[in-house]
C-alpha cells in the first residue's frame, strides 16, 4: 500500500497555511474583493494535488496568488484611482463625532 498521499497531505496543510498566513488573517466581511477571491482560489488550489496534480506547480501558482494579492494592495494604498479600481472608494460616516446620514444611508 502506497502510504506517500499522508506525506503529501501534511505538506499541503503546513505549505497552506503558511501561504494563507502571508494572505493575511481576516474574518470574510473585513475582506476586499481582491482578498476573497484569491481566497477561495486558494481553497480550491490546495486541495488539487489530492487529486493528481503536481504539488510544486500547485505551492508556486498559490503563492503567485498571494503574491499579486499583496501587489494590488500595496498598489491600492499608493494610488487613489487604483484603489477605487481594486477595492472601491472609502465612505466617511463619522465627522466630528456625528454621524453623516447621507453617506450612512450609501454605505448599506
Amino acid at each position: 500500500m502506497e502510504l506517500s498521499w499522508i506525506w503529501q497531505a501534511v505538506l499541503i496543510f503546513f505549505v497552506g497555511t503558511f501561504i494563507l498566513r502571508i494572505g493575511g488573517r481576516k474574518s470574510i466581511s473585513q475582506m476586499t474583493i481582491s482578498q476573497t477571491i484569491v481566497m477561495i482560489g486558494l481553497g480550491s488550489l490546495i486541495i488539487q494535488p489530492v487529486s493528481g496534480k503536481g504539488l510544486l506547480i500547485t505551492f508556486a501558482v498559490a503563492s503567485l496568488l498571494t503574491l499579486l494579492m499583496i501587489f494590488t494592495e500595496y498598489l491600492s494604498l499608493k494610488s487613489d484611482i487604483l484603489e477605487t479600481i481594486f477595492s472601491g472608494k472609502a465612505v466617511m460616516i463619522i465627522e466630528n463625532g456625528k454621524p453623516i446620514i447621507t453617506n450612512l444611508k450609501k454605505s448599506d
